[in-house]
This record gives C-alpha cells, structure tokens and sequence, in this order.
C-alpha cells in the first residue's frame, strides 16, 4: 500500500460501517481501519481485473459485450457487491455529482450505445480512448451510489 504513515490507522465512519456488507464486516478485523478497506477492494478488484483480461485475451469477451449497461452493473456488483450494500444498485437520490436518478438509465444506455457505434464503424477509436472515454461517460452519469472511502 503506497499511503502515508498513519494513513491506515483512520477508521471508517459510522455511515461507511452501516453500509458495509456482512461479508466485509466479517472479512475485516475490528476496529475497522480505511487501509484494511482499501486492501479488500484492491484484492477484489485484482481477481476480477484478471478474469476479465483472461476472457478478453483468450476472445471471449468482446467490446461489444463491454460497453452494454448489463456488463456495467454486473461489474460493479462484482467489484463492490461483497463489500457494500449499494454495490451494483443504481442510484435512486440526488447527489453532488452526475445526472438525476430518473436518467440515469437512459443516459447510460445512450452513451455506451455510442460508444460502441464509434468503435464498430471504425471512426479512429483507440482501445485506450475508448477506456477514456467510457469512464468518462459513467463518472459524468454517476449511476451508482457510492461511498467516501479515502
């Protein structure tokens, strides 16, 4: 963990506890530390990252599977769904970032739709703009509700 002395002491907030999962809980040792946190998600994140590379290299998973709103959520409830209660849920409230709940659907769906139109029809898409890019769309979107971990 590259932290700053003493980072790792923090302890999660009563809301962040709330919202994790009992798998977390039981995962991690009490006190619960930010840093123990950090070092489960990065764990999950590691193993999922590996799996999809694998699928993607081996041709079992294309672009055209990735940018869809069902591999969007599947993701996230993999990365985050052991973890935390909201993990793969969309948003239902208002935030101090992206769109209103109410277009969340919607919007995602247009602009991974977009996304793949631009990288099927060839119009000079690079895998690492299309990275970019995708990321871009969803933090502007914000479809999940999250939590403050740092």
């Amino acid at each position: 963990m590259a932290f700053e002395p003493d980072y790792g002491e923090t302890l999660v907030t009563e809301e962040e506890r709330d919202a994790l999962t009992d798998v977390a809980r039981d995962l991690l040792d009490e006190p619960i530390r930010k840093a123990d946190l950090f070092d489960l998600e990065q764990r999950i994140q590691t193993e999922v990252t590996d799996e999809l590379l694998a699928k993607v290299g081996d041709g079992d998973l294309e672009v055209s599977e990735i940018l869809t709103d069902h591999f969007v959520r599947d993701l996230h409830s993999r990365l985050y769904g052991l973890v935390w209660e909201w993990g793969g849920r969309q948003r239902a409230r208002e935030t101090n970032i992206g769109i209103a709940p109410e277009r969340i659907a919607v919007e995602m769906r247009n602009s991974l739709d977009n996304l793949r139109w631009r990288w099927e029809h060839g119009t000079g898409v690079t895998p690492r703009w299309l990275g970019i890019a995708a990321h871009a769309a969803l933090v502007h979107i914000h479809p999940s509700l999250t939590a403050t971990v740092a």
